[in-house]
């Protein structure tokens, strides 16, 4: 019994030093775990909090730009991101900074109020007499600014003291674990040495013993004679070898028969492992692209909100330059030496507008007005853009074939067309090259139909099969990340079917590409070839019609225009006022022109009100952009009377022709 008492001891003293020092651990290790915890929590609070810190820096830079439409509307929303932040950090803080949280949202409300008085005031009649209270109004905004850095100050160093508490406690926790975890390592290393001297010495010698005597009985020597010394149990052992090795031998096979299913069972579950492995780096890099689109699809939404306002402005005022040239060429003798002149500001302004429908493009609120065009005629009038786009070291030609037939499409989708097809070339030029585009029919029939084709040749690098396969497929690209969005030929694609053209790719590896496109001919005279005589502008008959529109030159444009055509013309500069109007003359108006976007109330809530009055009142939308997708839908699938800014006094007179002639 000698060696059980000892090693009943042995166990007794390591297992009561092992419980002590597993609970030591235990509890650094539990402390820790809250530490790191709250760590990370005021971690989250300190980036919510310069988050909150960007949002406010980038709220006051818009409260302070001015007092515009979409500047007012972007305050909204970044005031609205502000509150999120200011939920997020209360929620993540407890009753901690309470009172200065609900302090920045009431002052964040407070100056977002005095942003929209200030927008209002300056939409007034006479905005310079309301002066003096825009003044105060903007130092009361200065004082909540300065009260609202003041609480943010305070919450800031609240959130960094309580972070670095935590980290210094942390810091202090994991000496402690460590310093644990190292004594009883040390503790561990003494009970090895002193239970492998004490079993050496009553254990192992006495198994070695044993051990040559078993070899000689295994050669068939001897007997296994008694061991000399040695405790008890390693006596019974030595009588008990003998009848383990016959055992042994009988269960060898047994035993290797095991050891090779469990082993085909590890190969088996080894396998399915590796399976799980790669399925989920296989769901992991998908989960990434996603949310990589979806960071793009963001960026995108953004950028697109911002180019249809500017596009917006931009319109208006080019539909006051086209417009009064057009007014002024009208009015003018051929021979006067000034009419030369404003034909090259209309044909400015004309090329201008092909910019704001690519931004209109860019923030999808374009809407779609396909026509009969001459395709020439469109990549002519954008050959000097799309020369500017390929840069000094491509050269670009351009060939047209004289007298094309037209095609019936969108111009704005062609220019996005010509202009992603250019910069596709270019893109795959390196160096020195050339990009040619080519305009003409015969190539094909379809049906015995003629096709309008367009031809886009580069002498780049060429494109393999497999990269072929997937040009058109959206975020598909060849270039780095950070030059390229993947987004250009699947929108040509698009494109192209939605005009119901065709499209085909000749490409090898460094012999270029060349872009085939195909659209079917048409026998009516396109809309877009340029004019050699003044365009008349006259009206069939005497008409009533009711102007809508807020902008004052654009306003005056129309109204001009209408009235030199013979109209009675009734002009409102909002929604409110043509309310007004229209009920005041009974709703007598043959045709009510109003734009769509105006402040108090837009174009579509002054038809539904007029519509109560007058049922069967004739409508004709005008816009440089559409941003309620509702009246958007209204005109591409209703087929409601729209004329896009800018537009020509003869584009505005044809209009109202057709829409009141149309019963």
């Amino acid at each position: 019994m000698k060696i059980t008492s000892h090693i009943g001891a042995l166990l007794v003293t390591s297992t009561a030093l092992g419980v002590a020092l597993v609970g030591g651990v235990y509890t650094a290790f539990h402390e820790l775990q809250e530490v790191d915890r709250g760590t990370f929590e005021w971690d989250l609070q300190k980036k919510e909090i310069e988050a909150l810190e960007d949002n406010l820096k980038f709220f006051f830079l818009i409260t302070d730009l001015g007092q515009s439409s979409y500047l007012e509307k972007s305050a909204d929303d970044l005031q609205g991101q502000i509150k999120d932040h200011v939920e997020r950090i209360g929620v993540g803080s407890g009753d901690f900074m309470s009172s200065q949280l609900a302090k920045i949202a009431e002052c964040t409300e407070t100056i977002l109020g005095s942003v929209r008085r200030i927008a209002i005031l300056l939409q007034a009649d006479d905005p310079e007499a309301n002066g003096g209270v825009i003044a105060e109004i903007e130092l009361e905004n200065d004082e909540e600014i300065n009260v609202l850095m003041e609480e943010f100050e305070l919450i800031k160093r609240g959130v960094n003291k309580n972070h670095s508490e935590y980290v210094e406690r942390g810091t202090v926790l994991r000496s402690r674990f460590l310093v644990l975890l190292l004594s009883g390592g040390l503790l561990y290393i003494c009970l090895l040495t002193l239970l492998w001297r004490w079993t050496s010495k009553t254990v192992i010698d006495p198994v070695k013993e044993l051990t040559r005597e078993a070899e000689k009985a295994e050669d068939g020597d001897q007997e296994i004679k008694p061991l000399s010394g040695g405790p008890y149990e390693v006596k019974v052992l030595g009588r008990a070898i003998s009848g383990l090795v016959n055992s042994l031998g009988q269960h060898q096979e047994v035993l290797e028969e095991t050891v090779k299913i469990r082993t085909q069972e590890l190969v088996r579950a080894n396998e399915d492992l590796l399976e799980e492995i790669v399925q989920r780096e296989r769901a992991e890099d998908a989960l990434r692209l996603h949310e990589e689109k979806k960071r793009d699809d963001h960026k995108m939404e953004a950028l697109g909100r911002l180019a249809g306002g500017v596009a917006h402005d931009f319109n208006n005022l080019l539909t006051a330059i086209v417009g009064y040239s057009d007014l002024s060429i009208n009015r003018m003798d051929e021979e006067d030496p000034e009419i030369e002149s404003l034909k090259q500001i209309r044909l400015a302004g004309e090329r201008a507008s092909v910019l704001t429908r690519q931004l209109l493009l860019l923030g999808r609120k374009q809407v779609l007005d396909q026509v009969y065009l001459s395709l020439g005629v469109v990549a002519s009038n954008m050959q000097k853009i799309l020369q500017s786009m390929l840069g000094e070291k491509v050269s670009f030609v351009m060939e047209i074939e004289p007298d094309l037939p037209s095609i019936h499409a969108d111009q704005g989708q062609l220019e996005q067309v010509l202009m992603n097809l250019a910069v596709n070339a270019r893109d795959a030029i390196d160096g020195f090259g050339t990009v040619k585009m080519t305009i003409g029919t015969g190539e094909r029939e379809i049906d015995g139909a003629e096709q309008v084709h367009l031809y886009v040749e580069d002498d780049g690098q060429g494109m393999d099969r497999e990269t072929k396969a997937k040009m058109f497929e959206p975020y598909f690209s060849t270039k780095p990340l950070e030059k390229g969005t993947g987004l250009g030929l699947s929108i040509v694609y698009g494109i192209i079917q939605q005009n119901e053209g065709e499209i085909e790719v000749v490409s090898s590896p460094g012999e270029g590409t060349t872009m085939r496109l195909f659209f079917s001919a048409s026998d009516v005279p396109p809309i877009n070839m340029p004019s050699t005589v003044r365009e008349q502008i006259t009206a069939a008959d005497q008409k009533k019609i009711l102007l809508v529109e807020d902008e004052d030159v654009v306003r005056g444009l129309a109204f001009s225009t209408l009235e030199y055509a013979g109209y009675e013309v009734t002009q409102a500069s909002d929604g409110v006022d043509a309310v007004a109007l229209f009920k005041a003359h009974s709703g007598e108006f043959d045709l009510v022109v109003t734009d769509v976007v105006m402040p108090r109330m837009g174009g579509r809530e002054l038809v539904q009100q007029i519509s109560r009055e007058k049922p069967d009142v004739k409508v004709l939308y005008i816009s440089g952009h559409i941003a309620d997708d509702e009246v958007q839908a209204e005109i591409n699938n209703n087929g409601v009377p729209f004329l896009p800014k800018p537009f020509k006094p003869s584009e505005l007179v044809s209009r109202v022709l057709e829409v009141i002639a149309n019963d």
